[in-house]
């Protein structure tokens, strides 16, 4: 999957929700979801021990409405 809208301030937008996105730059980045809520698992691959200890921190996922 590439990732194809990253926002001039370096965030990666992610749209997880239920409803197809109707607007072309959202659904670049849509990612299907139940509907309701869900849990949002965080996920590394490989050892990034900095995660685990702490050092460095998962970005938060921000809910910005139904």
């Amino acid at each position: 999957m590439a990732i194809t809208n990253i926002n001039p301030d370096i965030e990666l937008v992610v749209h997880a929700q239920h409803a197809n996105a109707s607007d072309p730059d959202a659904a670049a980045n849509w990612l299907p979801a139940p509907g309701g809520n869900f849990r949002f698992p965080p996920r590394a691959s490989g050892p990034h021990w900095s995660l685990v200890a702490g050092v460095d921190a998962v970005p938060q996922v921000v809910s910005v409405g139904e």
